[in-house]
């Protein structure tokens, strides 16, 4: 649930996005026509849920989709639509459990924030996340990956690729496939 209201109906993809990079977000969306909302929290932004609802136009900008009824079109501020689907993108450190919230294995060690989206792209998963210098596991539900809750504890470094992190002991690097 995205709280903060920024503007009132008629913005656009552009606009909202300033709107909420001014006031130093780092998420915002669009909803009925063009309200614009902004959010720094992500487990608050997904905790509804993705919807296929977003249908309608947005008044300033025909060509763009601003949610719809009580539905919101949710953006990260580093990522506006035409650089979304370039790669994979980080949603956060999360903390994980016996009961796993990502949970396919998709490869035991050695994996990386490259081989785990290869891998997660590959098995039609949206969501995968690196765990312990380089388990990979993936699902399809973002609201299951982040819900148990946002963590620090991502902090082991990936076996395959010392330049990144990947998670920690029971923490999970989320990032959504790209």
């Amino acid at each position: 649930m995205v709280k903060t209201f920024l503007a009132r109906s008629g913005q656009t993809v552009q606009s909202c996005h300033k709107l909420a990079k001014n006031r130093k977000m780092k998420y915002f969306a669009l909803q009925w026509h063009g309200e614009c909302f902004g959010e720094s929290n992500y487990a608050r932004v997904s905790a509804l849920g993705t919807s296929n609802g977003c249908n309608t136009k947005c008044r300033s900008n025909r060509k763009q989709t601003c949610g719809g009824g009580w539905h919101n079109s949710v953006y990260r501020i580093n990522d506006l639509p035409a650089a979304r689907s370039s790669g994979p993108i980080y949603l956060g450190c999360y903390k994980d459990k016996g009961t796993r919230r990502l949970p396919k294995l998709l490869q035991r060690s050695n994996s990386n924030v490259g081989k785990c989206n290869a891998a997660a792209k590959k098995a039609r998963l949206s969501y995968f996340g690196l765990q312990w210098h380089g388990e990979c596991w993936g699902g399809s539900s973002v609201s299951q990956a982040i819900s148990y809750g946002m963590s620090n504890g991502c902090n082991t470094k990936c076996r395959s690729n010392r330049g990144q992190t990947c998670g920690g002991g029971w923490h999970n690097s989320v990032y959504r496939t790209g």
